[in-house]
């Protein structure tokens, strides 16, 4: 651990206090001050999350990587497109709603662009069906965005193009997480797409707190789609 490393114990509650925060203006402020040292943070805890998509993303994709178009929404720092850059893609265009998190992408050179955008009150700043991927982990959450985004990531998509998302499986995202899979199912039966796979990922963090059960991590789900 370097010198300029928090402790576990520490990180684990600046992630309990941002829980706390429930109004959308709070959690934009806490993270203005988490941004610098968020992803210090989430090597701490062990974040997997951006990894587990990456891989999922390029176990299905065939097509020319460098000039694929990735749409990266809720991208904050830039992890998931660091880890797909390792995968041979090069054309990343970020959306996020807090500045300084963006910032903190920005100082990556990952993205040709990165855009500020509020995801449950504007509409993505993207062309309709320019994009032929479309990635969003993290933000699927009861605390986070509501399932009718997935309707617009949709639509910013190339036909054949891919859409791949993350959502937890902690208790208090249950009944989340079961509106967003009835939505993907609707989405499937309206052939607007069709699945590819949906990984079950045992491990979202090496260590979480849930409701007061310390340390313990239930994981999660990283769903891809191929838009029809």
């Amino acid at each position: 651990m370097s010198s300029s490393q928090r402790s576990m114990e520490s990180v684990k509650e600046v992630v309990s206090a941002l829980r706390g925060k429930t109004s959308f203006g709070e959690k934009m402020e806490f993270y203005d001050t988490w941004a610098h040292n968020y992803d210090q943070d989430l090597v701490v805890l062990g974040y997997n999350m951006s990894s587990h998509v990456a891989e999922s993303v390029s176990s299905r994709f065939c097509g020319d990587r460098e000039a694929a178009v990735v749409l990266d929404v809720a991208c904050g720092t830039g992890l998931v497109a660091e880890k797909m850059k390792r995968d041979g893609f090069r054309h990343f265009v970020g959306v996020d709603g807090n500045q300084a998190m963006l910032k903190e992408a920005q100082r990556k050179e990952l993205y040709r662009d990165l855009k500020q955008c509020f995801l449950g009150d504007e509409p993505l700043p993207v062309p309709e069906g320019s994009c032929d991927l479309v990635v969003m982990c993290g933000a699927l959450s009861v605390d986070n965005v509501g399932v009718q985004v997935l309707r617009r990531l949709w639509v910013l998509c190339k036909p054949g193009g891919l859409v791949c998302m993350t959502c937890r499986h902690s208790p208090e995202n249950q009944d989340y997480r079961a509106s967003l899979e009835e939505e993907l199912r609707t989405m499937e039966d309206q052939s607007l797409w069709t699945r590819e796979t949906v990984t079950q990922v045992e491990s979202w963090f090496r260590a979480q707190e849930t409701r007061g059960e310390e340390g313990r991590d239930h994981g999660g789900s990283v769903y891809l789609y191929r838009k029809l």
